[in-house]
């Protein structure tokens, strides 16, 4: 294998015009498809948006579950969001702990239809979710987390197809915060998440704990929240509820306000976990499409980083397919840039640099690397 990989190398170093020419091109074509896709993705969002807001009569009781460990500086915002829902038949469960106060600020929300647990260290999102489940009453569970505030556009939005349409499960998807739409970094995972949604169909495999609502029998019957997961609680979840014959309805028009991350530190932990949430719950549940689609994630970023030290050897092969991945992750972010403008309620208010996207986009990949190497580290495979 080896010495087919080195005649290969070989080869390429004698045709540095061809590499060039052959990987422009297939960069470029690759890049026309995702752009047409783009347009589509971009289209499906505008009507999603259009759509009038749904008009039930049916008022089933919802219970809103919230985790929270360490979120003293969102959880009073978030739970007053809650409570001023106008949907009429509601409860709220909180579990909420950790070292910052959260648990005494979510007790001062005790009262009528709201509940109120202590999150013991080493319980994690899923035990802090297993403990609402069993306090909660209400025929549909609607999930979210303590740092994301709610309205009424959006719950109802994420509840219609249940009480309207006969599904288990529905997810919604989400945004960032108003006050923080202005900055780059931000702006560029909200421009990447706005094209992620708008490719979803009308059936997903994933659902999202932040924006989530899930028939209570259907819940109980995939076993609720009883599987260990200290990382990758939604995909869990999802594995389970699809194991079980159950579908996952997207509803593109519902976007919770959430935090993002502000800065690279919290970013790149953010990426490192998301992205062992697949590879490892993945290889778990044998789920082996998202473990290649990990582990090539890995291996394109793991290049992509390593490349300047395509520099200390002699391949022009090497440098000139470093440099054609370097293109692609370019015009990656241009297609992005133009489908935030697109779709983007702000796109008139702030013209994200391009430049920008490019740096930010590159810790992207450092964010996967981090992530495929902690996969292999006992220690931190499961760190949250």
């Amino acid at each position: 294998m080896g010495s087919k990989i080195f005649s290969v190398l070989n080869w390429l170093d004698f045709h540095p015009a061809v590499v060039f020419t052959a990987g422009l091109a297939l960069v470029g074509a690759v890049n026309l498809l995702r752009w047409q896709k783009d347009k589509a993705a971009a289209e499906r969002l505008a009507v999603a948006e259009a759509e009038p807001m749904p008009d039930s009569k049916l008022t089933p009781s919802v219970s809103f579950l919230v985790p929270a460990w360490n979120e003293a500086k969102y959880i009073q915002s978030s739970l007053a969001s809650i409570l001023a829902l106008r949907y009429p038949n509601k409860e709220l469960v909180v579990c909420a702990g950790g070292n910052d106060g959260s648990y005494t600020i979510a007790k001062q929300f005790s009262g009528p239809g709201v509940i109120i647990l202590e999150q013991m260290p080493g319980e994690g999102k899923q035990g802090a979710l297993r403990h609402c489940f069993e306090h909660s009453t209400g025929e549909v569970i609607f999930q979210t987390d303590a740092d994301c505030l709610l309205d009424d556009i959006t719950v109802e939005r994420t509840l219609a197809p249940i009480l309207t349409e006969g599904e288990n499960i529905t997810t919604g998807y989400w945004q960032p915060f108003e006050e923080d739409k202005d900055k780059p970094l931000v702006v560029f995972q909200w421009a990447n998440h706005l094209r992620y949604q708008g490719g979803m169909d009308i059936y997903v495999d994933n659902l999202d704990g932040r924006n989530s609502a899930i028939k209570r029998k259907a819940l109980a019957h995939s076993g609720g929240y009883q599987n260990e997961a200290a990382i990758g609680t939604d995909y869990v979840l999802s594995r389970r509820l699809k194991a079980k014959g159950y579908q996952i309805r997207s509803v593109l028009s519902s976007r919770v306000q959430t935090e993002y991350p502000t800065n690279i530190k919290d970013y790149l932990r953010q990426g490192s976990r998301w992205y062992r949430n697949r590879l490892v719950q993945g290889i778990h549940y044998k789920h082996w499409l998202d473990v290649l689609v990990s582990i090539w994630a890995g291996l394109s970023a793991s290049f992509i980083v390593a490349g300047p030290l395509s520099f200390l050897f002699h391949s022009i092969a090497i440098k000139l397919l470093w440099f054609l991945c370097l293109f692609h992750l370019g015009l990656s972010q241009v297609r992005s840039k133009a489908f935030f403008q697109r779709t983007s309620s702000r796109k008139n208010e702030y013209n994200p640099c391009f430049w920008k996207f490019i740096l930010i986009s590159l810790f992207v990949n450092l964010s996967i690397v981090k992530g495929c190497i902690e996969s292999f580290i006992p220690k931190s495979k499961k760190t949250w």
